[in-house]
C-alpha cells in the first residue's frame, strides 16, 4: 500500500509538472532540460563519487566533501533535483559532471543505473526519491548520508511510511546532522548512525576566510550604519517597507531573491525610494542613495559591510541561509518560518537572531539592535567563538568512505 501511495504521488507530480510547463517557464525547464540529457553520458564516469544535492543550497553543503574527495584523486559527479544548483555549477570546477535527477519512476532509476556504475553515492541533507535509492542498494552500491536531518513530525516517522525507511536502514552510514535526529533514528531502531554536524558551517567558515574584498565598498558605513535586507520576497518588503521609507539616516542593501526584472521593478515600485545597482555604487563610490543589488553571487561578501541583517523567506515557505550573515558575527532577523532550521533554533536561544512577525516587531527589534553597540559587539564575539569551535567532520567522513572502497575505485 506504501509504495502504491508513493508512485501515485510521483505520478501526480509528474502530470502536476507537465500541465504546469504551459503556464510556468520553470516548469517547462524543469522537463525539458530533464529530456536533453543523455544518460549514456554517464558511462563514462565509472567508479566515480556521485553526491546528489537538492539544490544550491545543500551543494554548498556537500562542497567541502566533494573538494575532499577531488583532492584525494576522485572524480565527482553530481545530481541536482533544482536547477538553483545546476545553473551555478560552472562555480564548481572541483565537479566533472553535473545533471538533473529524473522523476523518481523505478524505470527511470533502473534506466540510470543501467549506464552509471558509480564507486560510492553520497545523498545529502534529506532529498529523499525512494525509488532511486531502492535501485541504488538493489545494484549494491555503497549508500551515505549526509547532513541528515529529522523533526518529529516527518513523514518517515508515520508506522503507515515505515516501508520506506528501508534504504536509509540499508545505508553504510546515516551522518546526522544534530543530536535530535540521533536520537529521533535510534529510537525507531536505525544502528547506522552517527553524529557528525553540518557542513554548511565547515563551508561557510572557508569562504569567510578566503573572501572576495570590494576596496571600493569600505566607503560604505563610514557615515551611515548599513542595514542589508537578503533573499526578500514582497512578503518580505510589505513587513520593512514602512521602516525603510521612516528611517533615510541609514543606507540599505536590498537584495531580491529572484533578480529578474518583473521582480526588481516590483520590489522597487513596493519601496518607492531611490535605488541604484551595486554596480553603480562601486564606480561612483557613493553612499547617498541606497542599492538594489541586481546581480547573484555578490550576497555573501556583501554581509560584511553591515550592522543589522533581516534574511528573506520567513513569511514563504522557510528562511534562507543565515549561517552567512551570522559567520561574519552580525546580528540577523528572520521571519517565523524558521522551524525546519537548527541553525535558527540555536541562534534565537543564544539571542544572536531574532524573529520577527510583522513591521511593528521588526522596527522594534531593528532600533533596540542599532542602538545597542555592545550588545552588537558581544553577538559577534559570541558568533565567532560558535563558528571557530564547531566541529569539522569533513576529513573523517572521507577516510571512512575510502575505507571500504574498491581498490581502482
Amino acid at each position: 500500500m506504501t509504495s502504491f501511495i508513493y508512485k501515485l504521488a510521483i505520478n501526480l507530480f509528474g502530470l502536476g509538472i507537465w500541465v504546469a510547463q504551459f503556464f510556468s517557464t520553470k516548469a517547462k525547464r524543469w522537463r525539458s532540460d530533464r529530456k536533453a540529457f543523455k544518460v549514456e553520458e554517464l558511462k563514462k564516469f565509472k567508479n566515480s563519487i556521485w553526491f546528489h544535492c537538492s539544490s544550491l543550497g545543500e551543494l554548498e553543503q556537500a562542497f567541502p566533501l566533494i573538494k575532499e574527495f577531488k583532492q584525494k584523486g576522485d572524480s565527482i559527479v553530481v545530481s541536482l533535483f533544482s536547477h538553483s544548483g545546476y545553473d551555478h555549477i560552472s562555480n564548481y570546477p572541483e565537479i566533472d559532471f553535473a545533471f538533473l535527477l529524473p522523476l523518481d519512476t523505478k524505470r527511470n532509476a533502473k534506466i540510470l543505473l543501467q549506464h552509471f556504475d558509480p564507486a560510492l553515492v553520497i545523498w545529502n541533507k534529506n532529498d529523499l526519491w525512494f525509488s532511486m535509492l531502492s535501485e541504488i542498494h538493489r545494484v549494491k552500491i555503497p549508500l551515505i548520508f549526509n547532513a541528515f536531518y529529522l523533526k518529529k513530525n516527518h513523514f518517515l516517522l508515520n508506522p503507515i511510511f515505515s516501508p520506506l525507511r528501508r534504504p536509509l536502514l540499508k545505508a553504510k552510514k546515516i551522518y546526522c546532522l544534530e543530536q535530535k535526529t540521533f536520537d529521533i533514528l535510534r529510537n525507531i531502531g536505525f544502528k547506522n548512525i552517527t553524529v557528525a554536524g553540518d557542513t554548511r558551517v565547515t563551508r561557510t567558515l572557508n569562504r569567510k576566510n578566503n573572501p572576495q574584498p570590494n576596496p571600493a565598498l569600505k566607503l560604505i558605513g563610514q557615515n551611515k550604519k548599513v542595514i542589508l535586507l537578503a533573499s526578500i520576497y514582497q512578503s518580505d518588503i510589505s513587513i520593512c517597507q514602512n521602516f525603510i521609507r521612516n528611517n533615510p539616516q541609514y543606507f540599505y542593501f536590498i537584495i531580491p531573491h529572484e533578480v529578474d526584472k518583473s521582480n526588481i521593478q516590483s520590489i522597487t515600485s513596493s519601496l518607492n525610494i531611490p535605488l541604484i545597482g551595486l554596480d553603480d555604487i562601486i564606480r561612483n563610490q557613493t553612499d547617498k542613495t541606497n542599492c538594489l543589488v541586481d546581480k547573484i553571487g555578490v550576497l555573501f561578501d556583501l554581509y560584511q559591510w553591515a550592522d543589522l541583517v533581516y534574511i528573506g523567506g520567513g513569511f514563504e515557505k522557510g528562511i534562507h541561509n543565515i549561517l552567512e550573515a551570522c559567520v561574519w558575527g552580525k546580528t540577523v532577523l528572520i521571519g517565523p518560518k524558521h522551524e525546519n532550521f537548527w541553525e535558527a533554533e540555536h541562534f534565537i536561544h543564544n539571542n544572536w537572531v531574532h524573529p520577527i512577525d510583522s513591521p511593528e516587531t521588526f522596527e522594534k527589534q531593528a532600533k533596540l539592535l542599532l542602538k545597542n553597540e555592545e550588545m552588537a559587539k558581544t553577538v559577534s564575539k559570541e558568533l565567532n567563538h560558535f563558528f571557530e569551535n564547531y566541529p569539522n567532520p569533513v576529513k573523517n567522513i572521507v577516510e571512512y568512505c575510502h575505507s571500504f572502497l574498491e581498490p581502482d575505485a
